[in-house]
């Protein structure tokens, strides 16, 4: 039940923002400064939502970003996005990600 709400609560405050700036980074920005009211979320601050909000971003559009979201509540942690670590660790991976399917649609 929690990952559900967590996923409305992120998804409106994403969409509501999108709406407004058409930023990615500021929508993502704006769903966990929604979350962070509420446990597992609560542990971060608002200075460590503004370093992890891009290196989120990099996860390209709202269903991989809830996954991402449910996977954090279920753990019940939200300590390794204050992690400079994993937050580059993660931004490796989206960017790799991000430089495959890049590749692939230049062969088409």
């Amino acid at each position: 039940m929690r990952a559900f709400l967590a996923k409305l609560r992120f998804a409106a405050a994403y969409t509501a923002e999108i709406r407004n700036s058409e930023s990615h980074v500021e929508a993502v920005r704006a769903g966990f400064t929604t979350l962070s009211a509420k446990a597992p979320f609560n542990v971060l601050s608002e200075a460590e939502i503004k370093k992890l909000a891009p290196v989120v971003a990099l996860i390209p559009d709202l269903p991989g970003l809830i996954a991402f979201i449910v996977n954090i509540v279920k753990q019940n942690d939200a300590t390794p996005l204050q992690n400079a670590w994993f937050l580059g660790q993660l931004r490796k991976q989206y960017q790799s990600i991000s430089a495959k399917r890049a590749s692939k649609g230049r062969r088409r």
